[in-house]
């Protein structure tokens, strides 16, 4: 939802993934879990 693209935008710019990392993955998934709360407030889990 669009709150949520708004967070992930206003943390950006993100550093690169180190070289190691890069050479030994092709696909890397991050996966976020966040619940928008009554009162202004965001729950998030890993």
């Amino acid at each position: 939802d669009d709150a949520a693209i708004r967070i992930v935008r206003l943390a950006a710019p993100f550093a690169d993934f180190p070289k190691n990392i890069r050479k030994a993955t092709d696909i890397l998934h991050i996966e976020r879990t966040w619940q928008f709360l009554s009162s202004n407030r965001l729950a998030a889990a890993r």
